[in-house]
């Protein structure tokens, strides 16, 4: 979910809607223009943005820092998705990582199947299982899962639970033993955030990093099982560089803000 409200890639033509879709209390939908189609809800937020050209890339900001954790390990081969939307982590994986086994749930059946029937979310196969379940079900029963991606939102914003500590404890438990955890949070002050990361913090020991976005509200957390096998800002970059022109992502940008959002000493990533 991304708080840019609609960004001139999405107003520079007038748009058109093409589906419009009301159950369970979720209004759903989902609008378009020559270059691009997007998935929002009734409060107007861009929940998800797909490329009509090159539907596997990603559009939205925020998806771009989600993908930081590729930064510390570039090869996750077990991927877990809280939170759908318009499938733009599942397609981007299953063009990149196409050998990962990745499982995507997502608590509305009306969202994926939009997801389905307008952003080109993949077929289930041997490598992906899309299935209805509440993301906190989902990450009880997750085990050795390289890399989890926590983006669950709905009309009403952030749910209550995504602060608590018992939830941080479970997407712990649910981690392989280099396991990353990276959350899209948006957070309504800086004291929320500041308790949010406290709390997460105290569960994983300490090693997290916090990426910002320009112009957005939102902040995406990134928690390790263990430290990452290299910390050294010159090899982070230079490993940045090598995935920013095979995956078209501005990873080295997304480094050098976490690296000013966070602590560096030495040449070193303090975590």
């Amino acid at each position: 979910m991304s708080v840019a409200f609609l960004s001139s890639k999405f107003t520079q033509e007038l748009p058109r809607r093409i589906h419009r879709r009301e159950s369970n209390g979720l209004t759903i939908e989902v609008k378009q223009n020559s270059r691009y189609r997007w998935l929002t809800f009734a409060n107007g937020i861009v929940q998800s943005a797909m490329s009509l050209e090159a539907p596997h890339e990603l559009v939205l900001a925020y998806t771009h820092s989600m993908m930081a954790p590729l930064i510390f390990n570039p090869t996750p081969q077990r991927i877990l998705c809280l939170g759908i939307g318009g499938g733009s982590l599942i397609r981007h994986f299953r063009h990149t990582l196409p050998e990962a086994e990745i499982t995507a749930v997502d608590s509305s059946l009306e969202v994926i199947e939009t997801a389905r029937d307008y952003f080109q979310l993949p077929a289930d196969g041997p490598n992906l299982h899309v299935a209805t379940d509440d993301a906190r079900t989902a990450i009880a029963h997750a085990v050795s899962q390289d890399l989890v991606l926590v983006d669950v939102f709905d009309e009403q914003g952030m749910p209550a639970w995504l602060a608590s500590s018992g939830f941080f404890a479970t997407c712990r438990r649910a981690l392989s033993e280099q396991g990353i955890l990276v959350l899209n949070l948006m957070p309504d002050d800086e004291a929320e955030l500041a308790q949010f990361l406290s709390a997460l913090r105290h569960e994983f020991l300490g090693r997290v990093l916090v990426t910002t976005l320009v112009d957005y509200r939102n902040v995406i957390v990134i928690a390790l099982q263990e430290p990452p096998d290299e910390l050294a800002v010159a090899a982070l970059g230079s490993r940045a560089h090598a995935l920013e022109k095979q995956l078209k992502l501005p990873l080295g940008r997304i480094l050098r803000n976490i690296c000013g959002v966070n602590v560096c000493h030495g040449g070193q990533l303090v975590i």
